[in-house]
């Protein structure tokens, strides 16, 4: 025993020195000191918490399933205190719930979650989807009044007439659109992974050409055919790079997708087989070495300016012939010109058609959109007897135009009718009555503007031309009235327009006029001196000056002319309806006379 305690007692009073040393160490820091601190290793995370003032969120570990609760929109303010914890959570996220109450989503928040593969939208929910890159099924309460979903997890508005959206990590590799789908939403399949062939149905109105570019369908090449990318009985797309001249499209398609072949510079001609039931909106605009196009029998609908670009784009300036077949019960051609069955609507007439004059057949009582653009060839159009009314730009940029033979059946020019033409001058017959906004404006070469007896409207621009000398009014008409091809109201009290290019160095004003309408006087280059008589009243905006260029200040105005004022400067500043807008005119070259 004695040994024994010989052996330990070193050991302890080693011990004791130690625990006794490190506990003055301690209190060398903090005397004050005497608790102690458990270190751990691992954090531990909440699996609830709050998102934002509105807005709880809940992960269940065992689903993988993340849930937002609460009301309003799940958004990260700054502003207000924001449990983080969640975002832990996220990596291992499969389903994301969105529970009743919440009705939007701030996108940005949800990139985190880039594994889910379940979104689930309540009735509630109304705002815009966010984008998963590996989602694979949208999931939407029935009552939802602005989405829904189908077996597959596609999102459709309420009535699934559109698809917003295909879920991107949806590993089927076919899917059927459902009967109903007329449209398909602006990148509803981008990124899709997996899929690789659609089917379409006969309700699809039309394929947007970039809706499956960055899709694995668009990079299959089971679904390109000699430079042209097909979806079912779609042709969507063709290369724009193609260096074929001649395309047949394939038998079996039924549609041609709204620009489908823009900007296919090297084509010559088309051949649209009988299996083709719609063209599309600018289905062929900006083919430039297009010449020549044959349209099958089964053509039943052709969309809006399939020949010129209707946003952006160029015409098919080459197109000398639009051919259709004999069988066809919607559509004709006569002398390559496009027509309805029926013809009464003329729908394009040739951009190259190497023909001067060409008269509009009788029976054509519509002209569609865009008919005669660019058709710079044309000298001479007379327009048939079927045609009451033009309300689009019937000769934009037909440079080489001069006459246009209206019929006595004619009512009204509107829409910038011959706006941007080459047209010299015009004969407006008795039977108009309405000149519209910008009817004759753009044109350029435009010397002479006759009109008829029954004109009762002329709105302030619907005449401007650079070239122009005279404007003649019938003595008969009850509206207006001409002197010297100045034109007026009737009566005289009101000075509407002096014409651009009309000869003389001095006007005067006559002493009737009350008013000087808008821009009447405001681009009359040969003048030196203008009279402006006592008997004025009222000047309105654009008169005594012109817009001569712009530059980064913006227009600059510069009067052309001396302005002599039959009174004082008081009364001339208080002729005008804009207080600017004699701010203007050049104060130097104004003179008063009393």
């Amino acid at each position: 025993m004695k040994k024994a305690l010989t052996v330990f007692l070193p050991i302890y009073i080693c011990l004791l020195l130690v625990v006794f040393l490190s506990s003055c160490s301690d209190s060398r820091h903090d005397l004050t000191d005497t608790t102690t601190e458990t270190v751990t290793t691992e954090k531990i995370y909440k699996t609830n918490g709050a998102y934002n003032n509105t807005v709880k969120w809940k992960y269940d570990e065992a689903s993988r399933t993340f849930s937002f609760s609460g009301t309003g929109k799940i958004d990260k303010d700054g502003n207000q205190s924001v449990d983080n914890h969640g975002d832990y959570w996220t990596a291992g996220t499969e389903s994301i719930k969105i529970e009743e109450g919440i009705t939007d989503i701030d996108n940005n928040d949800f990139l985190i979650f880039e594994f889910a593969k379940t979104l689930y939208l309540p009735s509630s929910y109304s705002g815009s989807v966010p984008e998963l890159k590996n989602i694979e099924k949208y999931v939407v309460a029935e009552n939802n009044s602005k989405y829904s979903s189908d077996k597959n997890g596609v999102l459709f508005n309420h009535d699934k007439t559109e698809i917003i959206r295909y879920p991107k990590g949806n590993t089927s590799e076919i899917y059927k659109i459902p009967d109903g789908v007329i449209h398909i939403s602006y990148g509803a399949f981008d990124e899709s992974k997996y899929l690789k062939t659609v089917i379409i149905p006969e309700s699809l109105n039309d394929i947007s050409r970039t809706v499956f570019d960055k899709s694995s369908i668009y990079s299959n090449p089971e679904n390109w055919e000699n430079d042209i990318f097909y979806v079912d009985t779609c042709l969507v797309r063709v290369d724009w790079e193609t260096t074929a001249e001649h395309i047949i499209v394939k038998d079996g398609i039924q549609t041609i997708s709204p620009y489908a072949f823009n900007q296919c510079q090297n084509l010559k001609s088309i051949t649209i087989p009988d299996s083709v039931k719609t063209i599309g909106t600018g289905a062929f605009e900006s083919c430039s070495s297009l010449e020549e196009i044959y349209i099958g029998s089964g053509v039943e609908k052709i969309e809006d300016m399939p020949f010129i670009f209707e946003v952006e784009g160029l015409p098919c300036s080459s197109l000398k012939s639009i051919e259709v077949s004999k069988d066809n019960k919607h559509y004709t051609s006569v002398d390559g010109v496009l027509f309805n069955r029926e013809m009464t609507e003329l729908i394009q007439y040739p951009i190259g058609k190497k023909q001067k004059e060409y008269v509009i057949p009788d029976s054509v009582t519509e002209i569609g959109n865009g008919a005669f653009r660019f058709c710079n060839e044309l000298t001479k159009l007379t327009v048939g007897k079927g045609i009451t009314v033009i309300e689009n730009s019937l000769l934009f940029h037909c440079e080489n135009i001069e006459t246009v033979i209206l019929p006595e059946t004619f009512t009204k020019l509107d829409g910038g009718a011959f706006k941007y033409s080459g047209i010299k001058y015009i004969d407006i017959p008795d039977s108009v009555t309405y000149l519209g906004c910008e009817a004759m404006t753009g044109c350029d070469r435009l010397e002479t503007v006759n009109i008829g007896k029954g004109v009762s409207f002329i709105h302030e621009i619907a005449i401007h031309s650079p070239m122009l000398k005279a404007v003649n009014v019938d003595s008969e008409n009850g509206y207006f009235s001409d002197v010297d091809g100045v034109l007026f109201n009737k009566d005289k009290t009101e000075l509407l327009l002096y014409p651009s290019n009309k000869s003389g160095e001095e006007y005067h004003i006559p002493g009737s006029v009350k008013t000087i309408k808008i821009g009447a006087l405001s681009y009359a280059k040969h003048l030196e001196k203008v009279y402006v008589g006592s008997g004025v009243e009222k000047i309105e905006e654009g008169n005594f000056y012109e817009n001569t260029e712009y530059d980064e200040s913006g227009y600059t105005e510069e009067t052309n002319y001396e302005i002599y004022y039959d009174g004082t400067k008081r009364q001339w500043n208080k002729l005008f309806t804009n207080e600017y807008e004699r701010e203007y005119i050049d104060k130097e070259k104004i003179k008063y006379l009393k």
